[in-house]
């Protein structure tokens, strides 16, 4: 995340899948931080498991919406042009 905040691009991404499990940062925290920085970007979750705590975690750290890892291209697709 660090490398990720000095690295954006001035006309940087719209929206940005995250995934929640991340080695040194997770995305709960990964989320909370671009939302931050960066408010006009959204962030819908990746996850394993719809009921998963950590879910609820992200989309009060600010994300937009989650979708599962088995999600199919036409639903990822639809989540980010919502």
């Amino acid at each position: 995340m660090r490398r990720l905040c000095g690295w954006w691009p001035p006309n940087g991404p719209d929206v940005v899948l995250m995934d929640l499990r991340m080695p040194k940062m997770d995305g709960v925290e990964a989320t909370r931080r671009i939302r931050a920085e960066y408010p006009d970007v959204q962030v819908v979750v990746l996850t394993t498991y719809s009921d998963d705590e950590t879910v609820f975690a992200a989309l009060r750290a600010g994300a937009r919406g989650y979708l599962t890892k088995d999600a199919r291209a036409g639903e990822i697709a639809e989540a980010i042009a919502a």
